[in-house]
């Protein structure tokens, strides 16, 4: 992670947010972003939680050139604090947290709630929740103009709901990648985005991956079996 604002020149990013633990679908989504010629990857977060795989994420994510910050699950998993999570995320959390390596629970410890980024000509703001409060979701009837104006921003990207979503307003784009590794939207493939710089436009892309081998793993490690059900269906 790069602290601070930051110049870059980049034509075509990866946004990917809510990887909770899901390695097979990052390798999934990461094979895809190779044949689109992406490169450079964007997080608002969540990489840990739910999925058996927390380590092993958070070991490739860290080999990419990534831009990223906490989402709640990643600061639950530092802290052991899980006021307000469901009981079955909770215990999710708490699994995480006994697996998790040092070294990695350093990184997390160590991301920011925000982070900015200048790109090609565009402010771009990182927020897992809302630009009022990392833990607020924000589904795509819920966006308005006043939450771009309010991150300072003219692309603002979140995590979060697990819903993909762009929205467009006369100062920019908010947009949700929706879940690498848990989406919510109805749909069980691991979800992720494309920003094109110049022009400017979002593509989202969805991407088959060995669902039955994380559920198996779910089960194996002795996570709750509700985590393992709702993969195949997308909620």
């Amino acid at each position: 992670m790069k602290g601070g604002v930051l110049g870059l020149r980049a034509m075509r990013l990866g946004l990917l947010s809510d990887i909770h633990s899901n390695l097979p679908a990052l390798e999934a989504v990461l094979a895809d972003a190779a044949r689109e010629g992406v490169a450079r990857f964007l997080s608002p977060g969540d990489h840990v939680g739910y999925n058996p795989f927390p380590n092993e994420v958070l070991d490739r994510l860290r080999e990419l050139d990534l831009e990223t910050i906490r989402g709640n699950h990643d600061r639950a998993t530092v802290s052991g604090e899980t006021l307000g999570f469901h009981s079955i995320a909770a215990i999710a959390v708490g699994w995480t947290r006994d697996h998790l390596a040092t070294r990695h629970r350093t990184y997390l410890r160590n991301l920011p709630p925000r982070h900015t980024l200048e790109i090609d000509g565009h402010k771009v703001v990182l927020c897992h929740g809302s630009p009022d409060d990392e833990d607020e979701y924000l589904f795509p009837e819920d966006v308005t103009a006043g939450h771009l104006h309010r991150s300072g921003g003219d692309l603002l990207i979140l995590g979060h709901t697990h819903v993909p979503m762009v929205r467009k307003f006369g100062e920019g784009l908010v947009i949700n990648p929706g879940s690498v590794g848990q989406p919510r939207d109805g749909e069980w493939r691991a979800s992720w985005a494309i920003l094109e710089t110049d022009p400017l436009a979002v593509r989202f892309r969805r991407v088959e991956y060995p669902v039955v081998a994380v559920q198996e793993r779910i089960h194996d490690v002795g996570l709750p079996s509700m985590l393992a059900e709702r993969l195949g269906v997308g909620l």
